[in-house]
């Protein structure tokens, strides 16, 4: 999932604080514009991420907005991490345009 805050400047850091207590967010970053953060994180099924978002709307203090978004396709994850099922739209290709696999 993604979530992205606007944060009141001067509440900023007790929000990063408090979104690195979550065990689902991977990664925190604060973004170009005015007190953005951007989280990445990952909930094992739709029952714990809705939980999770209800946990970060009340639990996360001076935010002007949040905006939580689920995944639903992963089209390119170079740095991995976690199994992903990913769809093609033809099975017989191996990776790469035009089907070709380029070996590592």
């Amino acid at each position: 999932f993604l979530v992205d805050i606007e944060a009141i400047p001067e509440n900023m850091e007790n929000i990063i604080e408090t979104l690195a207590l979550f065990k689902f967010n991977r990664q925190i970053y604060t973004t170009s514009g005015e007190s953005h953060i951007h989280v990445i994180g990952f909930a094992p099924n739709n029952a714990t991420y809705n939980s999770y978002v209800s946990q970060v709307f009340r639990g996360i203090k001076g935010a002007r907005r949040i905006s939580c978004n689920q995944i639903l396709v992963t089209h390119k994850d170079v740095d991995g991490g976690v199994e992903y099922v990913r769809h093609t739209e033809s099975e017989n290709l191996e990776g790469e345009p035009g089907g070709q696999s380029i070996s590592e």
